[in-house]
C-alpha cells in the first residue's frame, strides 16, 4: 500500500499495520496510524489480499471480494464515495480468484478469466475503453 500494509495469516485472517487516515487498516477506526499489526474486523475466510494507496481489498471464500479503507474514487466498488473502515462487499463480484488494488482503483480476476475494474478511470486504468469513474466494477474490454 501506500503508508500501510496488509498480510493474509495462515489462519485466513488478515492483519493490517502503518497510516489509518481513511480507515485501510479495517478495525473499524480511521484517524492516526499503528505501527503494530491490527486484525481487520470481521474478514474471515481470505484467500488473497492487495494494498493499495489508501485502500485494501481481499479475496474471501467463495470468490467474494471485500474492501475497506478511502473511497473517494469508488475503489471500494460497493456502489459508494464513501470510505469504510472496515470492510465492505464488492458489489456484484462472485467467483474471483485474484485481486489486485492500485493507486485508486481496483481489479478483480475472475475463475472464467474474465476481468472486472472499479474505481478512478480518469486514465483508462479500468479497461473499458472511456476515462470515468466507477464505483462498481465494469468488464475489461467493454465499452
Amino acid at each position: 500500500g501506500g503508508a500501510h500494509t496488509c498480510a493474509r495469516l495462515g489462519d485466513a485472517t488478515v492483519r493490517c499495520w502503518g497510516a489509518d487516515g481513511a480507515g485501510e487498516l479495517g478495525d473499524g477506526t480511521a484517524g492516526g496510524l499503528s505501527p503494530s499489526p491490527v486484525i481487520v474486523a470481521g474478514l474471515t475466510g481470505a484467500v488473497s489480499v492487495s494494498s493499495g494507496a489508501g485502500h485494501s481489498c481481499a479475496v474471501v471464500t467463495g470468490g467474494v471480494v471485500k474492501c475497506w479503507g478511502s473511497n473517494r474514487f469508488g475503489q471500494l466498488g460497493n456502489g459508494t464515495t464513501a470510505s469504510s473502515a472496515s470492510p465492505v462487499r464488492v458489489t456484484g463480484i462472485t467467483g474471483a480468484v485474484a485481486v489486485s488494488a492500485g493507486d485508486s482503483s481496483t481489479c478483480a480476476l475472475l475463475a472464467g478469466g474474465a476481468v472486472k475494474c472499479w474505481g478512478d478511470g480518469r486514465f483508462g486504468q479500468l479497461g473499458n475503453r472511456v476515462t470515468a469513474r466507477s464505483p462498481v466494477p465494469v468488464a475489461v474490454g467493454s465499452a
